[in-house]
């Protein structure tokens, strides 16, 4: 998918690499052949095919949330590109470096812990001359956050919003009345013909989320009185 910035003057090429673990949705936005890598399931190897099919150079990873079908790549990713640089909210940190948080099996390596940076949102990331904006959307995780590119009107959901519905919040450190927050006053907000592209399943448009998604009702039938 090429995708202009607000100027149509910039071309960027946006693509989604479905890993079979969860059907996770791992996404490519490149820029010639720079790129980055907007979450990182699988085992790593169909990641690291494409990178390598297409000639591109992956320059960094964001992580939406932590767990184990957002993040299992990354072990095979930095043994393969050592200088890549991995971002992640600052509240998640109790999720990646937790496997009975994240639901992996096994703990990622030492090595790989120490690449990510956590940083909050107040922090404006500098990528592939964009500015990128992380959004704090905590309830899936208690450190879930989405990923707003103005200048290119799209935002990458991760496991918070989905087309029509919502991430789950039966796992460690989920809690449904927040993440009915972050949806409701993080993320409604934005503009109403904003791409969304979530962790899993299709991608959709703001307007319709706003008329159609399940928590926009729920927050309002059992929390949006005591707002």
């Amino acid at each position: 998918m090429i995708i202009k910035d607000l100027k149509g003057k910039t071309e960027y090429n946006l693509e989604c690499v479905k890993v079979p673990i969860m059907d996770t949705n791992c996404y490519f936005l490149s820029k010639d052949n720079e790129t980055i890598l907007i979450d990182a399931g699988g085992e790593g190897e169909e990641l690291i095919n494409y990178i390598e099919n297409h000639g591109l150079k992956l320059s960094a990873v964001l992580l939406t949330h932590g767990h184990f079908d957002h993040i299992e790549a990354l072990d095979a990713l930095l043994e393969k590109y050592k200088d890549i640089k991995i971002y992640a909210n600052d509240n998640e940190k109790i999720v990646i470096e937790n496997k009975d948080n994240n639901l992996m099996d096994h703990e990622l390596k030492d090595s790989t812990l120490k690449s990510i940076t956590y940083i909050n949102e107040s922090i404006e990331l500098d990528l592939l001359s964009l500015k990128i904006k992380m959004i704090y959307t905590p309830g899936h995780t208690i450190g879930c956050c989405c990923y707003h590119i103005p200048n290119l009107n799209i935002l990458f959901s991760g496991d918070t919003l989905f087309k029509e519905t919502y991430g789950r919040t039966d796992l460690p450190t989920s809690d449904m009345k927040s993440i009915a927050r972050s949806v409701n006053f993080r993320l409604k907000v934005l503009n109403d013909d904003l791409l969304i592209f979530p962790g899993h399943g299709h991608e959709t448009i703001l307007s319709h989320e706003k008329e159609y998604n399940e928590i926009m009702r729920i927050y309002v039938e059992n929390w949006a009185k005591d707002a």
